[in-house]
């Protein structure tokens, strides 16, 4: 068996069959390039099934986006209830722990006085236990004394006044009681 090789040809001569390097060099180039061309092709169907799932999201998210907004709306509602309801229920924990304002009170607060002072009920403030009113007197002595009798009756936790007034049907000051917790009524 004879080899021959030209070099000038470009040809290799073998057993009768004949094969060009050029032949050899496409054909692994051919591979790659189908190869990467199968590559490219499942990419690319790929990027288009993922763009369609994202224009998908898309559209849900902006059709459902009004429905979105009305409901954190009603949380933001429902939150604003619950903080008011809890709000409530403190206060009325809180005003548990005082005697309720009622005539009885009222008359026995009056009674402090007896004839010598009328007192009249000017307001009250339920998240503190102060009841305010205006105590009126004939005699200026009559006032210090009274204030004392209140101190005494046990129904305030503090008894306070910046001070009395004369005026023509007498003096008058305003006093601002701080009832006892839970006290006796």
């Amino acid at each position: 068996m004879r080899k021959e090789l030209d070099l000038r040809s470009c040809r290799r001569v073998s057993n009768g069959t004949r094969t060009g390097w050029l032949r050899a060099f496409y054909t692994p180039a051919a591979a790659l390039l189908l190869v990467g061309l199968c590559a490219a092709g499942a990419i690319g169907i790929q990027n288009r099934t993922l763009a369609r799932e994202i224009s998908a999201a898309q559209r849900w998210l902006e059709e459902t986006e009004p429905q979105y907004l009305q409901a954190e709306g009603k949380w933001a509602y429902h939150e604003a209830l619950v903080q008011r309801r809890q709000l409530t229920e403190d206060l009325t924990a809180a005003l548990a722990t005082y005697p309720a304002i009622t005539s009885g009170l009222i008359d026995r607060i009056a009674a402090v006085g007896g004839d010598r002072v009328v007192m009249t009920l000017e307001g009250w403030d339920a998240g503190t236990g102060t009841l305010s009113f205006l105590a009126r007197s004939g005699e200026v002595l009559e006032i210090p004394s009274y204030i004392q009798a209140l101190r005494e009756t046990g129904l305030f936790r503090s008894v306070e006044y910046t001070g009395y007034r004369y005026q023509q049907e007498g003096y008058s000051l305003v006093l601002h009681c701080v009832l006892e917790e839970g006290g006796e009524l």
